[in-house]
């Protein structure tokens, strides 16, 4: 019935529509279409939760004992990753290597060092790649991006570890394989994180130079990074070649961006960014506006006060609650204008929104 829903467009199924299917096929052990409805779930965008996986997986193969056929296995190898039950998918992939009749690929492999790895189970993953050649299965890029992935995720408190996923990229790459930009991302975001600014644009050099072309995903890395480690000369010089790229900063990454600026008390530059958004085209949201306003106070930078909250007015937008706090003791303190109170009162918050983020 609702894979006639589906095709036939009468309405767009939601999660919970979803979710009272495949329990219901589950209950009746209609497994196969459980299977095949959880994957059509999957590829309609409606992202299946935990608790559909778990439904399918524990109905099917730890309840009743069934024996998942090679389709079945891999549906249940990634929703077992995906719910957190690595060593589960672990042992699953094992069964399915076992069984003659079924031969697991690279992507079953992949999938599960994946999920090793954002586990932060390193050791487990290099041991699933060292048993692949085993199995006359050779790990791709994929695979080793995730593995590079796991390493740069342990990178924040030891600086071994980004060592360590910089080793794999150099030694995947003579043993012929070429990484890709989700490769070169991630470890330029890993370089980054861990304050390695100097390595991180060695390796951007690099990227470039192989062929590989860096997407609106890498600039973004390589804008945060260049902030959040006050390598401020190198963000005009990454918007310019962005532009050049045909590759445009959304919202976020100019928001970002601003934020950054004014933590680095880069106020000129700021506001000269914020002119090249509108100039762009790129329209703020509330959130743009509240760090500009945010970054202004705290810098002393009053002049601007009345036409940003002008702006937000004319927009529809509201301000944040540690903004109007902001905006009042400047007010009780003589350095704003009173005539700014009835303005503000428009903008008032009509809830508490917690906004540590704009801290600056």
């Amino acid at each position: 019935m609702l894979v006639r829903v589906i095709t036939k467009k009468f309405c767009e199924p939601n999660v919970v529509m979803y979710s009272t299917m495949i329990k219901g096929l589950c209950k009746t052990h209609d497994y196969v279409r459980a299977v095949g409805l959880l994957k059509l779930m999957d590829k309609s965008g409606c992202k299946p939760i935990v608790v559909v996986y778990s439904t399918v997986i524990d109905k099917m193969v730890f309840q009743k004992g069934i024996p998942p056929g090679a389709v079945t296995y891999n549906s249940l190898i990634p929703g077992l990753c995906k719910v957190g039950r690595s060593e589960e998918a672990s042992k699953m992939l094992k069964e399915m290597s076992d069984d003659q009749k079924m031969s697991p690929n690279v992507k079953n492999f992949s999938i599960l060092v994946d999920a090793l790895c954002k586990e932060g189970k390193i050791e487990e993953a290099e041991a699933i790649i060292k048993i692949m050649p085993e199995r006359d299965i050779l790990p791709d890029i994929v695979t080793y991006t995730s593995l590079i992935n796991g390493y740069c995720l342990q990178g924040y408190c030891n600086e071994s570890k980004i060592d360590e996923a910089m080793h794999i990229l150099q030694e995947i790459t003579e043993q012929g394989l070429e990484p890709d930009v989700v490769t070169y991302t991630t470890m330029l975001q890993g370089l980054f994180r861990g304050k390695r600014c100097e390595d991180a644009k060695e390796l951007f050099l690099i990227m470039k130079e192989t062929g590989c072309s860096p997407n609106d995903t890498t600039y973004n890395v390589l804008l945060h990074g260049c902030l959040k480690n006050q390598q401020y000369d190198d963000v005009k010089m990454l918007l310019v070649e962005m532009d050049e790229r045909g590759l445009e900063p959304d919202v976020v990454t100019y928001t970002t961006m601003l934020q950054g600026l004014f933590r680095g008390k880069r106020c000129e530059d700021a506001k000269e960014l914020f002119l090249i958004m509108k100039e762009t085209g790129c329209s703020p949201n509330d959130t743009t506006y509240n760090v500009l306003l945010h970054g202004c106070l705290k810098n002393q930078q009053y002049d601007d006060v009345n036409m940003l909250l002008v702006e937000m007015d004319e927009r529809g937008y509201l301000l944040w609650a540690s903004t109007l706090s902001l905006l009042q003791s400047r007010i009780a303190a003589k350095i704003l204008d009173e005539s700014l109170l009835r303005l503000i009162g428009k903008l008032e918050p009509k809830y508490s929104i917690n906004a540590s983020c704009l801290d600056t």
